[in-house]
């Protein structure tokens, strides 16, 4: 989705890489000429070093192997051409964002403070430019309508519409759902 919704802004081209076999399949159906995809591990990129003037980390961090993440932020790092931008989002560490989230009690779904953020990011030559996490109540909603919908009933989720509208919404001011950064590499 977000190599499709990105093209509007003609960048000169797109890689994006994905672990599972299956999940590339499906985004290999993207059809535009500007975007390509490769299995590969966000913790072992399989690029040469200063190869990219943008990395996108949108919903990635919590999903590699626990303790990782400095390898990760390393590994940014090293692609990035100086002066390059990284961008990532990822939940939000926040008491409601923890203890309404289900995957974070049952599968240890992990949450990041912006300090940590920001440490990962100072420890790997890369400097902070904006840090803000938005998402409220009905981010926090739509995404117990997501599991709930997939994983109890197997089908895409109800009143779909209706919490993507409320949530554009919330995303545009302060909140504790998710942690957006954008940092530059020194």
């Amino acid at each position: 989705w977000f190599e499709e919704t990105f093209v509007k802004y003609k960048p000169k081209k797109m890689i994006g890489i994905e672990p599972s076999t299956e999940c590339l399949f499906i985004a290999k159906k993207v059809n535009n000429p500007l975007c390509e995809f490769k299995k590969g591990s966000a913790p072992k990129l399989t690029f040469p070093d200063n190869s990219f003037d943008t990395v996108v980390s949108w919903e990635v961090l919590e999903h590699i192997p626990k303790g990782t993440e400095q390898i990760l932020f390393s590994e940014i790092s090293r692609v990035l051409k100086p002066g390059g931008s990284l961008f990532l989002s990822t939940p939000f560490k926040h008491v409601l964002s923890n203890s309404l989230d289900p995957a974070w009690w049952f599968i240890g779904h992990r949450h990041y403070s912006k300090k940590h953020l920001q440490t990962l990011c100072r420890d790997n030559s890369l400097r902070v430019k904006k840090i803000y996490a938005r998402g409220k109540i009905f981010v926090l909603l739509s995404s117990l309508n997501m599991y709930i919908s997939k994983w109890i009933f197997g089908r895409d989720r109800i009143f779909n519409n209706f919490f993507r509208k409320k949530s554009q919404i919330e995303y545009r001011k302060s909140g504790y759902v998710t942690v957006i950064l954008h940092a530059t590499k020194n």
